[in-house]
Formats: structure tokens, C-alpha cells, sequence
């Protein structure tokens, strides 16, 4: 094995071997891994990428769709309330 190969394979085990474990994680790993964890949320929960950046800002909210809209909001402020972080 070269030695550019054995620096590749202690790289990548990093994260996921027990004797590296002592090590504190990255704030670069840590940002790619909520990363992958939302857009893994996002394809099981059928939002697609049409989707994924819309928002209430951007909603153009006319009389038929008020209520709805409303219900929605009242959803996400009670389950930003239940959550450690407010991502919705």
C-alpha cells in the first residue's frame, strides 16, 4: 500500500472509527452531515426540488387559500416549539 492510499483510507475511517473517536468532529463534517440529513428528509417526505424553496415569504396567499395558509403557520410555530431547532 503507498502511503497517498494509507492517508486516503485514515482520512475517510475518520468519522466512522472507534480509535479516532477521542477526536472532536469538524464544523465542516458536521455542516455536510445535517446537509445529507435534510436533503435525505426532504426526498422521504416528497418534497422535491420544485419545492424546497418555497416559503411563506414567497406564497402569494389570495382569500381562497387564507385559511389554509393560517393552519399551516399555526403547524410550524407548534412544531418549531417541539423541536431542538426551528428548521421548518
Amino acid at each position: 500500500m503507498s502511503a497517498a492510499t494509507t492517508q486516503k483510507d485514515v482520512t475517510y475511517r475518520r468519522y466512522d472509527n472507534p480509535f479516532f473517536a477521542c477526536i472532536p468532529l469538524s464544523q465542516k463534517y458536521k455542516t455536510q452531515q445535517e446537509q445529507r440529513r435534510i436533503a435525505k428528509l426532504a426526498g422521504i417526505g416528497g418534497v422535491g426540488e420544485r419545492f424546497s424553496s418555497r416559503s411563506f415569504a414567497t406564497f402569494h396567499e389570495t382569500p381562497a387559500t387564507a385559511a389554509v395558509v393560517r393552519a399551516c403557520k399555526q403547524f410550524c410555530a407548534r412544531y418549531g416549539k417541539t423541536r431542538k431547532r426551528k428548521e421548518l
